[in-house]
């Protein structure tokens, strides 16, 4: 009896937590773990990562920054605790500033022409400096006084400007010695250093200086979360609302620092997780992750809104945000990715032990700037405190603060070739909706048709049963003999001296007959699995067999009611 044959269309819809699970698109995914998606349709385990650093940390770190040099000088900044750390290239701890109050910390590259400077603010210490050998805590002038301390603020970050950029620092703690407010703290205040010069700050329009600070919704009871620079703006982030600065205008000798608000509502939810990439700036707000190009902001994590409103399904695994320590959570880009680490409510409170990643490859904007489509988004289980992207040599990497476990950084890029994290298997697996496979009749899945490299388990669920049926590791490519390589001692095809006796290059994508499922039911949910460690997989197609389908018997149907 020849069987019907049913297709999927491949597996990189992402993760869908929005729509009820059996209305899940075929191609996309329930429940996922440490996956990642081609644009062709394939989904595949991610690679593994490894411990960047030399030696673990004194304290943990919570904040990460990239330093570069133009004579080629790499460094990795880490915020950890009361310490400011450097690493070079090999991961040893080059340079340290210790005895501070604590993190997180909010870094910035910026000096004065020929210089090359990178500043770190935790809002209780003065700002300190990196300038690619040494921490410092160097004095400013400030309204025509020198020796005065540079100002504190839990943000810093860069106002750009055709001629030159200027520094600003915003939030708790922020204080310009000798300025209007003494030493008064005014978490709604930005301040900005002059024009190209860090070095000197002054506080009022009078006798020619420059009007050099702006407070933004004073008295909203909210603070400065973030100051981040993209193209020719800044965004001076708040929880509900932030204001874009777009530049400097000059009017009767004083300077004006032009800015607009975007009040919608929408604001930054925790420090760290804000994140700049070419297409415009991603953050984290209560109710999900949102881009803006300084117009209004858009929603960009639909398909997993429930997991910000603690609704998420029961076939979910991974638990819904831990809102209490939804300001820890932390967020970069990388490599045409949006990374964001978050705190579930399955990790232990005050530790992100999850994150989301967003593929940012399927996102467009028509010429008004307006949302037109969405990438994918995926869910891996690193542990990861800070993040930041990083080319330490000739790759970019994604650098992170170990969450738990040691006090270490780690890496993590796909060409590594990782197949382990950090010496512990990968655990990875992505399961599709509920789907009745082109039928409402009762039929069974007598086997499955795959196309696939490495090795994984296939497993079955069938009538909204959340517990899977699986059959032994399934083995693709990596079990390939090479005809007369030298590794087989006869070298003869089909001799039976290998155990697949199969022609072609070890890792090529290979077709399997999956059996042993048998399983008979009307929706189905297909799963792959793999918890081995060092084995990799990945599913570019894969179609149903089906043995027979039974439609149901009105005569044998139980009467509701009498």
């Amino acid at each position: 009896m020849a069987y019907r044959e049913f297709r999927l269309p491949g597996f990189s819809g992402g993760l869908n937590l929005r729509d009820a699970p059996d209305v899940v698109a075929p191609n996309q995914a329930q429940d996922c773990l440490n996956v990642l998606y081609t644009l062709q349709g394939a989904v595949y385990q991610r690679p593994g990562y490894h411990r960047f650093t030399q030696a673990t940390l004194t304290n943990r770190g919570d904040s990460l920054h990239p330093y570069y040099s133009a004579n080629g000088y790499r460094a990795l900044l880490v915020g950890a605790g009361s310490r400011l750390e450097a690493l070079d290239a090999s991961g040893a701890v080059v340079a340290s500033a210790t005895g501070l109050t604590g993190g997180p910390y909010s870094f910035v590259s910026h000096a004065a022409a020929g210089q090359e400077r990178a500043y770190a603010a935790n809002g209780a210490d003065t700002l300190r400096v990196f300038d690619g050998a040494s921490w410092s805590a160097p004095t400013v002038t400030v309204n025509g006084t020198a020796a005065q301390a540079l100002p504190k603020g839990s943000a810093v970050g860069v106002l750009p400007d055709v001629d030159s950029s200027r520094l600003a620092v915003g939030g708790y703690g922020t204080v310009t010695n000798g300025g209007p407010g003494g030493t008064a703290s005014n978490p709604s205040r930005v301040h900005f250093a002059n024009r190209g010069d860090p070095s000197r700050w002054e506080e009022d329009g009078a006798s020619g200086r420059q009007a050099n600070w702006v407070d933004i919704a004073p008295g909203d009871g909210e603070s400065i979360q973030a100051l981040v620079g993209w193209r020719d703006l800044m965004f001076a982030f708040k929880e509900s609302k932030f204001a874009v600065f777009y530049g400097p205008s000059t009017s009767g000798g004083v300077t004006e620092l032009n800015h607009r608000m975007v009040a919608a509502g929408v604001g930054l939810a925790a420090p760290r997780a804000v994140a700049v990439a070419p297409e415009g700036v991603y953050f984290l707000d209560r109710k999900g992750v949102y881009i803006t190009n300084g117009q209004e902001p858009r929603l960009i994590s639909d398909q997993i809104s429930p997991f910000f409103r603690g609704s998420t399904s029961p076939y979910w695994s991974a638990g819904n945000l831990s809102t209490a320590d939804v300001d820890i959570a932390a967020m970069t880009w990388h490599d045409r990715r949006l990374y964001l680490a978050v705190t579930t409510t399955k990790g232990a409170a005050g530790a992100n032990n999850g994150m989301f990643v967003f593929d940012t490859r399927g996102l467009g904007f028509d010429p008004a700037g307006r949302l037109t489509a969405s990438g994918a988004w995926t869910y891996w289980d690193i542990p990861a405190a800070g993040v930041a992207s990083w080319r330490r040599s000739n790759n970019e990497e994604l650098m992170f603060a170990y969450a738990t476990g040691t006090q270490d950084v780690g890496s993590y890029y796909d060409a590594s070739g990782d197949l382990a994290d950090d010496g512990t298997a990968v655990n990875s697996r992505w399961r599709g909706g509920w789907a009745d496979l082109g039928s409402p009749d009762h039929k069974t899945v007598r086997e499955m048709k795959m196309w696939g490299e490495g090795q994984c388990q296939v497993c079955l669920s069938v009538d909204w049963i959340g517990q899977s049926v699986c059959v032994p590791p399934v083995v693709f490519g990596a079990s390939l003999d090479v005809w007369a390589d030298g590794s087989d001692p006869n070298d003869t095809w089909g001799g039976g001296t290998t155990t697949n006796d199969l022609w072609g290059p070890a890792g090529a994508t290979t077709p399997r007959l999956v059996r042993g499922l048998a399983m008979r039911g009307t929706p189905f949910s297909l799963e792959f699995r793999n918890s081995q460690i060092n084995k990799t997989w990945a599913i570019h197609r894969a179609e149903y067999h089906l043995r027979e389908t039974r439609t149901p018997n009105v005569v044998e149907t139980a009467t509701v009611g009498g």
